[in-house]
């Protein structure tokens, strides 16, 4: 039976890390590249899979291709999973990973892909296959998509301005007047002012994930096990594609 994913289903509630210190940070990071490369590694494993079934969906049975969409979305069920761990300790790596290809940087939205792309791929993938009521829904969760990213988007704009205003720069807009030479700036209101910024981060990411998962689940509803199947495949094979082609203009 195919369930639908939950991004921080089980670690919604911010645990507060025993470290804050670089070497954590690093640690984290570090152990994080690692697992995204053995997750690549399933990650083929799962489109051999499903290029198999959906080349044979006449002779796969139904059950079967739920098995295969549950276990594909239990391993995106995983990055979520480590990628809500790391968060917790470093939210702001995960706007330009170490861990990606300069080509998978520059696709990043929010810390991740764009909702919008799962619906473009779905129609891309499926195409005629698609009913007329398929269709329409399809486009309800187009729309959704659209209004919640520029949302999202007017979010960050404002995010990145106040990463753009340091506690100095704040402090003089708050003062309305140049700041004396000898201006000291407050330790405990830095340190508030820094964690609240990350705090808000750590929000984005989250309020991003969710939006994609929404809409990734939205498509999924719509199609039928078989349509599932092909689509899984595309979303699949084009992750992996961005990767090599990635690693091939790094190298």
């Amino acid at each position: 039976m195919w369930v639908p994913m939950n991004p921080y289903g089980f670690s919604r509630t911010r645990n507060t890390p025993t470290t804050t210190s670089d070497d954590s940070e690093i640690s984290s990071s570090f152990a994080f590249g690692s697992f995204f490369e053995d997750w690549l590694v399933r990650q083929e494993h799962y489109l051999y899979e499903l290029q198999s079934a959906a080349k044979n969906l006449h002779v796969t049975g139904k059950q079967d291709l739920e098995d295969l969409t549950d276990r594909v979305l239990s391993h995106y069920q995983q990055y979520y999973d480590e990628k809500s761990r790391i968060m917790q300790t470093d939210v702001s790596i995960l706007f330009s990973p170490p861990w990606l290809t300069r080509l998978e940087r520059a696709h990043l939205w929010v810390a991740g892909f764009k909702p919008g792309l799962v619906v473009e791929l779905s129609l891309g993938s499926l195409g005629g296959e698609l009913t007329q009521d398929q269709a329409r829904r399809m486009e309800e969760v187009r729309i959704t998509a659209r209004m919640r990213e520029k949302e999202l988007d007017n979010e960050m704009a404002q995010l990145q301005e106040s990463l753009a205003c340091p506690p100095l720069l704040g402090a003089a807009r708050k003062r309305g007047k140049p700041l004396p030479l000898n201006w000291k700036v407050n330790e405990e209101e830095a340190a508030a002012a820094t964690g609240a910024m990350r705090a808000r981060m750590e929000e984005a990411v989250v309020q991003a994930d969710l939006l994609r998962v929404r809409i990734a689940l939205g498509v999924m509803e719509i199609l039928n096990p078989g349509q599932r199947v092909k689509f899984l495949t595309a979303v699949t094979q084009l992750l992996l594609r961005l990767r090599t082609c990635g690693l091939q203009r790094d190298a």
